[in-house]
């Protein structure tokens, strides 16, 4: 499988945030993560550990690390690498990782079927809700994010129908650069993470495993979740699009 071609939506860690994590000791033990030339990154392995609790062996017990010079980062879940762009991991490194190593398990637990044009929007919204996590900013991307997508709401600018095509909602990297960032919409991210919030908080965390492992035995976002909860599509979305009509915008 060719390298997944991304921009990771991740907010910036602080002064404090970073200089604990490079306080992070070698211990000596296996690490998850190591560059390509095989320098292990040790602090980052709380982050495989909570994949793995979340996906069990769908995440995998090695991600190689290459950086490089482009825009864009790109994942392979076949060979679990990632390239990095040196750019955004001297910005972000801890939420770069858990952003990137987010897709990864998820491609392979949906068999590569979370890469989909149509359900990209779950794997960019989990990501961004995982990345955030880790960096112990739930709460604050929550809101953040529950803000944006409650505003494209009320432009009835969220739907199934919208989201799934992911290249048009959010951008096409195939066509244009990610330095003209006129090209890509500021909302998609935090759309497709409020969707992943209201998941959780409707049916929470062992039904979203449930309805990603569907996902490629249907095909469908309608026959993911209709066997997975038992609700047809049209109704999961009257929910989440309540769920957006609920929030207090903020003036």
């Amino acid at each position: 499988m060719a390298f997944v071609i991304l921009i990771s939506a991740v907010i910036s860690l602080g002064a404090a945030d970073a200089a604990s994590e490079n306080e992070t000791p070698d211990n000596g033990k296996q690490t998850c993560f190591a560059e390509k030339g095989g320098k292990p990154l040790p602090r980052f392995d709380q982050i495989c550990q909570k994949l793995h609790d979340f996906f069990g062996s769908s995440m995998p017990t090695h991600i190689t690390i290459e950086f490089t010079d482009a825009y864009f980062s790109r994942f392979s879940p076949d060979t679990s690498t990632v390239k990095i762009s040196a750019r955004h991991y001297q910005q972000k490194p801890f939420k770069v990782i858990a952003h990137e190593a987010a897709h990864i398990a998820m491609a392979r637990l949906t068999q590569s079927s979370s890469l989909w044009n149509k359900f990209r929007f779950i794997d960019e919204g989990y990501a961004s809700v995982f990345s955030n996590d880790v960096a112990g900013k739930r709460e604050w991307h929550k809101a953040y994010s529950l803000q944006i997508a409650a505003r494209e709401h009320r432009t009835q600018n969220v739907s199934f129908l919208l989201v799934q095509d992911w290249r048009r909602y959010w951008g096409d990297t195939r066509m244009h650069s990610g330095r003209d960032r006129s090209k890509f919409s500021d909302y998609a991210y935090s759309v497709g993470a409020s969707f992943v919030y209201f998941f959780l908080d409707s049916f929470g965390e062992n039904a979203f495993l449930k309805f990603l492992k569907n996902l490629p035995g249907h095909g469908s976002i309608h026959g993911a979740l209709t066997n997975s909860l038992g609700l047809a599509s049209t109704e999961v979305e009257r929910l989440w699009l309540g769920y957006l009509a609920a929030v207090t915008l903020e003036k």
